[in-house]
């Protein structure tokens, strides 16, 4: 799996904060577990971050075990987890989930903000869903947004955001190519300033591969899942209703068969 956020982890969450509805999202997930299952005491967030869902679902009494590949973010999440005193309810994992998840049983997973669609190759989808089968309880639910190709539609992007320390943070998002074998591939360009002085300019590479709803669903049945309702995950803010027929961003419940 392609490496993302190293450098620019300091910034994500000063950039985030703004643009993701993270309460939101939690109580979208709430909503989904008293749906269609219950309440999970354990629960397994795969391509975590800086774990700020898994925070909010600690503060409501879930266990989480957060994984990411990146040790940066999971350096910003650990200082954030012992700031809120959650070591207990939140445990941090390193590591690829193309390769390994924590062990033990979960009654529910996540996958939030496309985290999912860094998954580049099916292939690699395939073995992940095949480990988390073995990790979830019969009936347990996976959580999770993708990027839906159908409402593909690449902007420029200009972000910025202050950080606690007076530095002011400018990325540009922009397209690198154009959407090929279903992958998004774009530049993310920061820079940031303090105190009228350029501390730092860099750039990272993301591509993320785009599915569409029929494509997921097929995805998942092969690896012994099955979709129980797509619905609207846009980043202001997720509802249970169905997605559009273009809807970019999409929520997929999928239960282990």
């Amino acid at each position: 799996m392609k490496r993302p956020y190293g450098r620019s982890a300091g910034y994500y969450d000063a950039i985030y904060s703004e643009r993701v509805d993270y309460e939101g999202d939690v109580k979208y997930l709430l909503d989904v577990f008293k749906t269609y299952a219950s309440k999970p005491k354990k629960l397994l967030d795969l391509g975590a971050g800086t774990a700020t869902h898994a925070l909010l679902l600690a503060k409501q009494g879930i266990e989480v075990d957060a994984v990411d590949v990146s040790a940066e973010l999971l350096d910003v999440a650990e200082a954030k987890v012992k700031d809120e005193k959650l070591s207990k309810k939140i445990h941090l994992h390193r590591m690829d989930m193309t390769k390994k998840l924590p062990e033990g049983r979960f009654d529910a997973a996540i996958s939030m903000f496309g985290a999912w669609c860094y998954l580049r190759k099916d292939e690699d989808a395939s073995k992940t869903l095949s480990m988390l089968g073995q990790r979830l309880k019969p009936g347990g639910l996976f959580v999770f947004e993708f990027w839906s190709p159908l409402g593909w539609n690449p902007q420029n992007r200009w972000d910025e955001a202050d950080l606690s320390d007076g530095t002011r943070v400018i990325r540009l998002s922009r397209p690198v190519l154009e959407l090929k074998d279903d992958v998004y591939e774009f530049e993310m360009e920061h820079v940031a300033i303090k105190d009228g002085k350029l501390v730092e300019d860099f750039s990272e590479v993301h591509g993320l591969r785009l599915r569409t709803p029929f494509q997921t669903q097929s995805l998942l049945a092969r690896n012994g899942f099955e979709v129980v309702a797509f619905t609207q995950g846009a980043r202001e803010g997720k509802r249970m209703e169905p997605p559009a027929p273009n809807e970019f961003r999409v929520m997929c419940v999928a239960r282990r068969a």
